[in-house]
Protein backbone atom coordinates (compact mmCIF):
# COMPACT_ATOMS: atom_id res chain seq x y z
CA UNK A 1 0.00 0.00 0.00
CA UNK A 2 0.99 4.10 -0.57
CA UNK A 3 0.02 6.47 1.67
CA UNK A 4 -1.18 9.03 -0.56
CA UNK A 5 -3.63 12.44 -0.45
CA UNK A 6 -6.11 12.50 -3.42
CA UNK A 7 -7.85 15.81 -4.44
CA UNK A 8 -11.39 14.40 -5.22
CA UNK A 9 -12.82 17.80 -5.81
CA UNK A 10 -15.78 17.61 -8.46
CA UNK A 11 -14.74 13.34 -9.00
CA UNK A 12 -17.81 11.24 -9.27
CA UNK A 13 -17.91 9.42 -6.64
CA UNK A 14 -20.80 6.86 -6.07
CA UNK A 15 -22.17 4.48 -3.01
CA UNK A 16 -23.58 1.39 -2.73
CA UNK A 17 -25.24 1.53 0.59
CA UNK A 18 -26.46 4.01 2.86
CA UNK A 19 -26.25 2.73 6.55
CA UNK A 20 -23.97 4.09 9.02
CA UNK A 21 -20.89 3.48 8.09
CA UNK A 22 -21.61 4.64 4.44
CA UNK A 23 -23.11 7.97 6.48
CA UNK A 24 -19.47 8.89 7.69
CA UNK A 25 -18.02 8.11 4.66
CA UNK A 26 -20.27 9.99 2.41
CA UNK A 27 -19.46 13.30 4.53
CA UNK A 28 -15.38 13.16 3.79
CA UNK A 29 -15.97 12.90 0.40
CA UNK A 30 -18.63 15.58 0.37
CA UNK A 31 -15.70 18.19 2.70
CA UNK A 32 -13.53 16.68 -0.23
CA UNK A 33 -15.29 18.34 -2.55
CA UNK A 34 -16.77 14.91 -4.43
CA UNK A 35 -19.82 14.39 -6.18
CA UNK A 36 -21.73 11.67 -4.35
CA UNK A 37 -24.27 9.57 -5.44
CA UNK A 38 -25.47 6.74 -3.17
CA UNK A 39 -27.65 3.61 -4.22
CA UNK A 40 -29.22 1.76 -2.29
CA UNK A 41 -32.73 0.66 -1.25
CA UNK A 42 -33.27 2.27 2.27
CA UNK A 43 -31.43 5.23 3.75
CA UNK A 44 -30.90 6.94 7.28
CA UNK A 45 -32.32 10.32 7.64
CA UNK A 46 -29.28 12.08 8.03
CA UNK A 47 -28.26 10.51 4.27
CA UNK A 48 -31.85 11.89 2.85
CA UNK A 49 -30.97 15.28 4.50
CA UNK A 50 -27.70 15.65 2.37
CA UNK A 51 -28.95 17.92 0.11
CA UNK A 52 -25.76 17.98 -2.42
CA UNK A 53 -26.10 14.08 -2.55
CA UNK A 54 -27.93 12.66 -5.27
CA UNK A 55 -30.17 9.44 -4.04
CA UNK A 56 -31.02 6.75 -5.95
CA UNK A 57 -33.39 4.54 -4.34
CA UNK A 58 -32.93 0.82 -5.97
CA UNK A 59 -32.29 -2.95 -4.98
CA UNK A 60 -28.48 -3.44 -6.59
CA UNK A 61 -28.56 -6.34 -8.75
CA UNK A 62 -25.17 -7.84 -10.09
CA UNK A 63 -26.40 -7.40 -13.49
CA UNK A 64 -25.94 -3.55 -12.67
CA UNK A 65 -22.85 -3.20 -11.46
CA UNK A 66 -21.01 -2.83 -15.18
CA UNK A 67 -23.36 0.34 -16.20
CA UNK A 68 -23.24 1.87 -12.76
CA UNK A 69 -19.67 1.93 -12.35
CA UNK A 70 -18.12 2.60 -15.58
CA UNK A 71 -20.01 6.57 -14.75
CA UNK A 72 -17.58 7.00 -11.61
CA UNK A 73 -13.99 7.56 -10.49
CA UNK A 74 -14.22 6.26 -7.10
CA UNK A 75 -16.60 3.11 -6.01
CA UNK A 76 -17.42 2.63 -2.28
CA UNK A 77 -19.22 -0.94 -1.53
CA UNK A 78 -20.79 -0.61 1.93
CA UNK A 79 -23.81 -2.65 1.45
CA UNK A 80 -24.43 -5.11 4.07
CA UNK A 81 -23.93 -8.19 1.73
CA UNK A 82 -20.61 -9.54 1.63
CA UNK A 83 -21.44 -11.31 -1.61
CA UNK A 84 -22.54 -7.94 -3.30
CA UNK A 85 -19.65 -6.05 -2.16
CA UNK A 86 -17.14 -8.67 -3.52
CA UNK A 87 -19.13 -8.44 -7.14
CA UNK A 88 -18.68 -4.58 -6.48
CA UNK A 89 -15.09 -4.98 -5.55
CA UNK A 90 -14.72 -7.35 -8.81
CA UNK A 91 -16.09 -5.17 -11.06
CA UNK A 92 -14.60 -1.59 -9.90
CA UNK A 93 -11.14 -3.39 -10.61
CA UNK A 94 -12.11 -5.13 -13.88
CA UNK A 95 -12.60 -1.28 -14.80
CA UNK A 96 -9.48 0.21 -12.86
CA UNK A 97 -11.63 1.81 -10.91
CA UNK A 98 -10.62 2.96 -6.98
CA UNK A 99 -12.79 1.29 -4.83
CA UNK A 100 -13.16 1.58 -0.68
CA UNK A 101 -15.21 -1.27 1.55
CA UNK A 102 -15.88 -1.40 4.88
CA UNK A 103 -15.73 -4.94 5.94
CA UNK A 104 -12.24 -5.65 4.10
CA UNK A 105 -9.55 -3.63 2.56
CA UNK A 106 -10.06 -2.65 -1.27
CA UNK A 107 -7.39 -0.74 -3.06
CA UNK A 108 -8.33 2.52 -1.20
CA UNK A 109 -8.67 2.65 2.44
CA UNK A 110 -9.85 5.27 4.55
CA UNK A 111 -7.53 6.41 7.76
CA UNK A 112 -8.52 8.06 10.70
CA UNK A 113 -7.81 11.36 10.06
CA UNK A 114 -6.46 14.57 12.06
CA UNK A 115 -7.11 17.79 10.61
CA UNK A 116 -5.87 21.06 11.96
CA UNK A 117 -5.30 24.31 10.09
CA UNK A 118 -3.69 23.18 7.16
CA UNK A 119 -1.59 19.83 8.96
CA UNK A 120 -3.15 16.87 7.93
CA UNK A 121 -2.16 13.15 9.65
CA UNK A 122 -3.56 10.10 8.83
CA UNK A 123 -3.76 6.52 11.18
CA UNK A 124 -4.05 3.40 9.34
CA UNK A 125 -3.52 -0.11 10.33
CA UNK A 126 -4.40 -1.08 6.65
CA UNK A 127 -8.02 -2.44 7.57
CA UNK A 128 -6.70 -4.85 10.57
CA UNK A 129 -8.15 -2.50 13.35
CA UNK A 130 -9.81 0.55 12.68
CA UNK A 131 -11.22 1.42 16.31
CA UNK A 132 -7.35 0.99 17.31
CA UNK A 133 -6.54 3.25 14.36
CA UNK A 134 -9.09 5.58 15.59
CA UNK A 135 -7.52 5.33 19.77
CA UNK A 136 -3.86 6.27 18.38
CA UNK A 137 -5.07 9.41 16.23
CA UNK A 138 -7.03 10.75 19.64
CA UNK A 139 -3.54 9.99 21.28
CA UNK A 140 -1.76 12.35 18.66
CA UNK A 141 -3.99 14.55 18.81
CA UNK A 142 -3.42 15.51 22.40
CA UNK A 143 0.11 15.75 21.54
CA UNK A 144 -0.25 18.80 19.25
CA UNK A 145 0.49 22.10 20.76
CA UNK A 146 0.21 25.43 18.97
CA UNK A 147 3.61 25.79 17.97
CA UNK A 148 3.11 22.75 15.68
CA UNK A 149 0.85 24.77 13.36
CA UNK A 150 2.87 27.50 13.92
CA UNK A 151 6.05 25.80 12.49
CA UNK A 152 3.76 25.17 9.50
CA UNK A 153 3.15 28.69 9.05
CA UNK A 154 6.95 29.41 9.88
CA UNK A 155 8.00 26.57 7.42
CA UNK A 156 6.10 28.31 4.27
CA UNK A 157 7.20 31.78 4.87
CA UNK A 158 10.95 30.25 4.65
CA UNK A 159 10.19 28.51 1.73
CA UNK A 160 8.29 31.33 -0.30
CA UNK A 161 11.42 33.60 0.66
CA UNK A 162 14.16 30.64 -0.55
CA UNK A 163 12.28 30.22 -3.78
CA UNK A 164 13.14 33.83 -5.01
CA UNK A 165 17.05 32.75 -4.53
CA UNK A 166 17.91 29.30 -4.66
CA UNK A 167 16.72 27.05 -7.65
CA UNK A 168 17.92 24.21 -6.14
CA UNK A 169 14.67 22.01 -4.47
CA UNK A 170 17.18 20.29 -2.49
CA UNK A 171 19.12 22.77 -1.02
CA UNK A 172 16.24 24.82 -0.24
CA UNK A 173 14.72 21.73 1.76
CA UNK A 174 18.84 21.46 3.70
CA UNK A 175 18.47 25.71 4.53
CA UNK A 176 14.83 25.26 5.55
CA UNK A 177 15.18 22.03 7.91
CA UNK A 178 18.39 23.74 9.22
CA UNK A 179 16.94 27.11 10.78
CA UNK A 180 13.78 25.68 11.75
CA UNK A 181 15.91 22.96 13.82
CA UNK A 182 17.46 26.42 15.39
CA UNK A 183 17.09 26.77 19.68
CA UNK A 184 15.88 30.33 19.09
CA UNK A 185 13.38 29.67 16.51
CA UNK A 186 11.80 26.65 18.25
CA UNK A 187 11.84 28.45 21.51
CA UNK A 188 10.10 31.24 20.09
CA UNK A 189 7.44 29.33 18.16
CA UNK A 190 6.54 27.75 21.74
CA UNK A 191 6.05 30.99 23.12
CA UNK A 192 3.66 32.00 20.00
CA UNK A 193 5.91 35.02 18.94
CA UNK A 194 6.09 33.57 14.93
CA UNK A 195 7.40 37.67 14.32
CA UNK A 196 10.41 37.35 15.81
CA UNK A 197 10.98 33.95 14.26
CA UNK A 198 10.70 35.23 11.42
CA UNK A 199 12.58 38.10 12.33
CA UNK A 200 15.74 36.38 12.99
CA UNK A 201 14.85 33.68 9.74
CA UNK A 202 15.13 36.89 7.95
CA UNK A 203 18.92 38.20 9.80
CA UNK A 204 19.85 34.77 8.38
CA UNK A 205 18.85 35.20 5.38
CA UNK A 206 20.06 38.59 4.79
CA UNK A 207 23.27 37.27 5.83
CA UNK A 208 23.14 34.71 3.23
CA UNK A 209 22.02 37.74 0.72
CA UNK A 210 18.71 35.90 -0.01
CA UNK A 211 16.41 38.62 0.41
CA UNK A 212 13.87 40.63 -1.50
Amino acid sequence: MLSVILNIKNRKCVVFGAGRVAERRIKKLIRAGAEVTVISEHFTSSIKNIKSVKIVKKKVEPSDLKNYIEKYNIILALTSSEELNDAIEREAKRQNKLVNRADKPGNIIFPAVIEKDGLVISVSTLGRAPAAARLIKEKIKKTLAQEDILLIEFNEFLRERLMECINSQRERQKLIYKIISRGDISENLKKGDITKARSIAIKILEELECTH
